[in-house]
């Protein structure tokens, strides 16, 4: 009797859990999870609802909106044949109403859109937040067998995936149980890899460029430019003005080409200058280094 009126006081003490918050069918809901608590809410306090139709009653009561109102209200005349609608026989079963708001409010393309988050995850470093990642999507996209190994094995390093072959795993499971561990082994030693050469651990698919690079910058010097003193400043100064004025040493020349053809044969015979045509010289001077 003694311990009938403990186990009692124990259970009138038991924390109550919250109530699901209002379903109002908006992006960042989740019809699924809103059901799970839902169902967690009605486990919790078993003693408020003993059938499936009142659970479904107060699910009903909690879906708010001008869509999931109209829902709701179709729904409950259903199950109930109340306001002379057709009762359904089925309706008034919790896995019935659980089937329909997942036919009604999920998503259709949520596989799809978790298949293409799922190809966006990546391995950097820490194997336990990887495969969460990854197990969440794949609760959506439901992949198994090769198709869910390849997918996880992407980025996962090459140390790793040779560890992981030296033996052959029937079951998902315990494939991914061995990957975790062969996993966390190699970030074991890359860690301490990393300690024996004294510089920070650096993931499998972190890149470093960027670090490489500071690190570059910090300890080659710089190249110091040239310090000129006053007097050399006031030399070259006095010789670009002396080049410029035509003073300094004339500039190199290239190929001389005379341009007055009138005046360029005064003196030469007529002989002499077909003679040089011949000859590919020049007509006024004889030399081939220029026209």
């Amino acid at each position: 009797m003694a311990q009938a009126i403990g186990i009692a006081i124990a259970n009138s003490g038991k924390q109550q859990a919250d109530a699901p918050l209002p379903f109002k069918n908006r992006k960042d809901q989740n019809v699924k999870l809103w059901l799970l608590q839902c169902e967690d809410y009605f486990k919790r306090n078993p003693n408020q609802w003993r059938s499936d139709q009142d659970r479904i009653k107060y699910a009903l009561g909690r879906m708010e909106g001008e869509d999931v109102s109209a829902f709701a209200f179709t729904y409950r005349n259903n199950m109930t044949g109340e306001l002379g609608h057709l009762k359904i026989e089925g309706y008034e079963f919790w896995e019935a109403f659980r089937g329909q708001c997942i036919l009604r409010f999920a998503l259709t393309h949520e596989g799809e859109r978790s298949l293409a988050l799922m190809t966006k995850v990546t391995y950097k470093g820490n194997i336990d937040r990887y495969l969460l990642e990854m197990e969440n999507h794949n609760t959506h996209v439901g992949m198994s067998a090769v198709a869910w190994r390849q997918m996880v094995e992407r980025h996962i390093p090459k140390d790793a995936l040779r560890r992981l072959s030296t033996e052959e795993y029937a079951k998902d499971s315990a494939w991914i149980t061995a990957l975790r561990t062969v996993c966390r082994r190699e970030e074991i030693f890359v860690e301490q890899l990393a300690l024996q050469h004294g510089g920070p651990s650096v993931s499998q698919n972190d890149s470093g460029g960027k670090r490489k690079r500071e690190e570059k910058a910090i300890t080659k010097p710089r190249k110091q430019r040239k310090q000129y003193s006053a007097e050399e400043k006031a030399a070259y100064k006095i010789k670009m003005e002396a080049e410029r004025k035509g003073k300094g040493p004339p500039p190199a020349q290239g190929k001389i080409e005379h341009t007055d053809w009138n005046k360029a044969h005064e003196g030469i015979k007529d002989q002499v200058v077909q003679d040089r045509k011949r000859a590919q010289q020049c007509t006024r001077c004889g030399m081939n280094n220029h026209k």
